[in-house]
């Protein structure tokens, strides 16, 4: 079988809850949605919970992943919080931090600093879309299934 093509996505590199780097390579084959949120966002937290109603659908090939934009804060450390908040609520297929090079990368497809964003990330690493704010279940949906 051949090996997975690398596209600019999984050229990316993030943390997971335990400050570890991980390379988004790892999802290499495999088509990704990737939610960019926090733990202090309303959006962010309404997002996701329509992102976990709709997961139980999605295609198993696809890959969901939390990137979490907490920042370290007299709340505590950015980890620790999304921790805190998984304890209570359901984790994507990966939970990590969005490193500075992550951010970078978002920032040339969208300038905007808003979040919520949901990145569609095709099996070789492709941006297919980037939506801003909360996504309906059915734009959610239609977009699992046409990801290849």
């Amino acid at each position: 079988m051949k090996p997975a093509e690398l596209g600019p996505v999984h050229k990316l590199t993030v943390t997971d809850l335990d400050g570890k780097p991980v390379s988004l390579a790892r999802f290499a084959g495999r088509p990704m949605i990737i939610e960019v949120w926090a733990t202090w966002c309303g959006p962010c937290i309404a997002n996701r919970g329509t992102v976990h109603a709709v997961r139980k659908s999605m295609p198993a090939r696809v890959q969901v992943i939390g990137l979490s934009m907490d920042a370290d804060s007299a709340r505590g450390k950015g980890a620790d919080l999304v921790k805190n908040f998984l304890r209570a609520n359901p984790a994507n297929d990966f939970e990590g931090m969005a490193s500075a090079e992550f951010v970078e990368f978002i920032r040339t497809i969208n300038p905007s600093s808003s979040i919520p964003k949901t990145l569609y990330v095709d099996s070789k690493g492709r941006v297919a879309d980037l939506s801003e704010g909360t996504q309906s279940a059915q734009w959610l949906s239609a977009m699992a299934r046409n990801l290849k």
